[in-house]
């Protein structure tokens, strides 16, 4: 089998999982998992704790106005005085390609990852969500 083939046989495999609806399946399907809350697990040698959540679908947003317009962005509070770390996706208001990731971390992590990552994560703004 060429090398062309295989990569093309391969493509073909792996198409089905690069959906947006296999990647919403998924997060409806670890949301049925959830017995309980999530709990951080301790990492990095005790000191630094994630608690890493799938989110949240908001299915009425596209239903909520509150007078002003209809609502464009659901989003999640995470207190200041929480000292885990905290990882959320959710999907994008307005491109159903993207996905909006919260991260409530120390400075120097974040500081990292826009160092080192961001060609991937960009910073959510006004004009991202049409507002």
């Amino acid at each position: 089998m060429s090398l062309s083939n295989v990569a093309t046989t391969v493509q073909e495999f792996l198409q089905p999982a690069t959906t947006k609806e296999h990647f919403l399946d998924i997060i409806d399907w670890v949301e049925e998992q959830k017995p309980r809350t999530l709990i951080s697990k301790a990492l990095v040698d005790g000191r630094m704790s994630f608690t890493v959540s799938a989110g949240q679908k908001f299915e009425t947003m596209d239903k909520i106005d509150f007078g002003w317009g209809k609502v464009t962005f659901g989003s999640c509070h995470v207190p200041e005085s929480r000292k885990d770390c905290f990882v959320m996706t959710m999907g994008s208001p307005t491109n159903d390609e993207d996905w909006v990731v919260y991260m409530h971390m120390p400075l120097m992590h974040m500081s990292f990852i826009e160092a080192h990552a961001s060609h991937v994560f960009k910073p959510l703004d006004t004009d991202y969500i049409l507002i």
